[in-house]
């Protein structure tokens, strides 16, 4: 009698392979010293803003972007309603509590082509919505000893931000099959690179 052979099991899921393709890349964000900080005991507001002036200077051109490719899809079966969970406008606002305009510094806007592709530029603006649970929790630790942080971003999404991950992971499967897969992959590549070289840019700038 042979036995049976167990190969390794492969998930080909849209999720699955962009999880996969970009967890190095994700890695590198979160240990990256602007943004490190928010997870560490001790955070003051100087430190905070540094880390809401980077985040501010990402979304607000990738958001452009992506309302600039569904407002030319209104009606559409396809159509993805970012709007309503733009984040821009809560940075800003927390910014502006802080005492902190936001600077001339963002990551380069692209023009959005396809809807594999804007697949790719929300998958690292939504998957972040998880990690700022992470990041709330710890915030309102520091806000329990004193510290007073505004935190209107990182609780954008309320208790919901599951419920609104695993409704964009719905949207982008039926919306990206798997022959364009690639597209939305490298389209997530680019844009956590995009993400790495304007930290550095910005505690460049900061620095300076």
């Amino acid at each position: 009698m042979k036995e049976a052979v167990l190969t390794p099991s492969y998930d080909d899921t849209l999720h699955a392979k962009l999880r996969e393709a970009t967890k190095n890349l994700h890695r590198r964000l979160d240990h990256h010293p602007l943004l490190a900080p928010l997870m560490q005991p001790g955070l003051d507001q100087r430190r905070y803003g540094n880390a809401l002036l980077a985040l501010y200077g990402v979304h607000a051109p990738l958001e452009d972007a992506l309302a600039a490719f569904f407002n030319q899809r209104p009606g559409k079966f396809d159509y993805f309603d970012y709007a309503s969970r733009s984040k821009a406008s809560a940075l800003k606002a927390d910014l502006a509590q802080l005492g902190r305009p936001p600077i001339p510094i963002t990551v380069p806007a692209h023009a959005i082509g396809s809807l594999a592709e804007s697949v790719g530029v929300l998958y690292p603006l939504e998957g972040s919505m998880l990690g700022a649970q992470v990041i709330l929790r710890q915030l309102q630790l520091q806000t329990k000893s004193g510290s007073d942080l505004p935190v209107r971003f990182f609780s954008c999404y309320g208790d919901q931000a599951h419920v609104h991950w695993r409704s964009f992971l719905a949207w982008a499967d039926i919306h990206c099959p798997a022959a364009q897969h690639d597209v939305a992959i490298a389209a997530a590549q680019r844009v956590f690179n995009t993400i790495a070289d304007h930290l550095d840019n910005t505690a460049q700038h900061l620095n300076g």
